[in-house]
């Protein structure tokens, strides 16, 4: 009984391990995915209002 025990307890203590160390990983990597279409839609973003405002800047300096 004893042994029972003590080997579902690492079974479950594994397992979990497991699942957490997984989970991590994967939320870091999207993360880091969203982080990345943050970056490039602001720089879309940046050169949307770049090409309105130059006209402008040129015109009124």
């Amino acid at each position: 009984m004893n042994i029972t025990v003590r080997l579902i307890v690492s079974l479950i203590v594994i397992i979990t391990s497991i699942t957490l160390l997984s989970t991590y990983f994967v939320v870091s990597e999207e993360k880091a995915k969203q982080y990345e279409e943050l970056d490039r839609r602001a720089s879309l973003l940046l050169e949307s209002i770049q090409e309105l405002v130059e006209p402008h800047l040129v015109q009124h300096p």
